[in-house]
């Protein structure tokens, strides 16, 4: 595993991180998968589930070493209704219970990013304050915000530490200079969505439909792997037709040659996965690779948004 430096923290983060989610899976299996990702050199983390149960497996697991050798985000910005569907909130009291909730079922003692999903609009007056109160209080160590387009706001008000956003061979100008932008402010970037559904011949690309689309609106899917690329007969065809490697392992080697990502974020269904992710991390991709990829990008139906 390789390590990158995480913004202005000082940390030093896994190229490759987890993000722990609510799919179907036992608390045993939950801890098996944190702890086949520690073995491959993985210390970074984000959960986005509700479930104290799922809260507190995940927590025994990272238990299992130093606290001060994991790194682990934790999604805000939604809560369960009275009929247990996930409903965006940001209110105060949410917020904080939110909060202390995760501290007090994980047994982790602290949290290393608050990372709110991002609503598109500047942040609630409260947001920002209350979360530099749970710095002050050593309930969380850094301010983060996740989204595309939605999190451009958020970036603007210069309180953020971490921000979290989808980057995948599909980028365009928007999304790299949303990248340079962040680091120009010492904030460290969490990438997500690095294997997109690419658009068939003739299609026209899916448009980003705000926060929602890649926030915690994820934890409704039952599949955890990435969607399958569709990339037959089309401008990125060569991604299935790589020998010795698979199309999701070129999406994850190219978000790793960003140097703008501290990180770049994946969901894994078991150990196994877990362990083919982290070896794509050593792995230099083919000659040619990123100029097949550039030329795709300027040739497809998403060409205009690419540039």
């Amino acid at each position: 595993m390789r390590y990158r430096p995480f913004g202005r923290s000082g940390a030093a983060v896994s190229s490759l991180s987890l993000v722990l989610d609510d799919q179907p899976m036992s608390d045993a299996a939950r801890a098996a998968l944190v702890y086949a990702a520690l073995e491959s050199g993985v210390n970074t983390f984000e959960l986005q589930t509700l479930d104290p149960n799922a809260t507190a497996a995940v927590g025994q697991a990272l238990g299992a070493v130093e606290r001060r050798m994991v790194f682990v985000a934790f999604r805000l910005g939604w809560r369960r209704d009275e009929n247990g569907r996930r409903v965006r909130d940001l209110s105060r009291d949410a917020l904080v219970a939110a909060i202390k909730g995760f501290i007090a079922q994980s047994g982790l003692g602290f949290i290393d990013v608050a990372l709110v999903d991002a609503t598109g609009d500047e942040p609630p007056p409260h947001v920002i304050p209350l979360l530099k109160a749970a710095q002050s209080a050593r309930r969380v160590r850094m301010i983060g915000a996740a989204g595309g387009d939605a999190v451009d706001p958020w970036i603007a008000t210069g309180a953020l530490d971490v921000v979290a956003t989808p980057f995948s061979l599909c980028s365009g100008w928007r999304e790299r200079n949303r990248l340079k932008q962040a680091v120009s402010q010492d904030i460290a970037v969490l990438g997500y969505g690095y294997h997109p559904a690419l658009p068939k011949p003739g299609q026209a690309a899916e448009p980003e439909a705000g926060p929602s689309r890649f926030g915690l609106s994820r934890l409704l899917r039952r599949a955890a792997a990435p969607p399958p690329v569709e990339a037959a007969d089309g401008p990125y065809a060569f991604l299935d037709r790589t020998p010795g490697w698979t199309a999701d392992e070129l999406c994850l080697g190219y978000a790793l040659t960003e140097p703008c990502l501290a990180t770049v974020q994946a969901t894994a269904r078991d150990a196994r996965q877990v362990q083919a992710l982290s070896a794509v991390v050593e792995r230099e991709l083919p000659t040619g690779l990123p100029a097949q990829i550039e030329m795709a990008r300027f040739s497809g139906p998403d060409a205009a948004g690419a540039a």
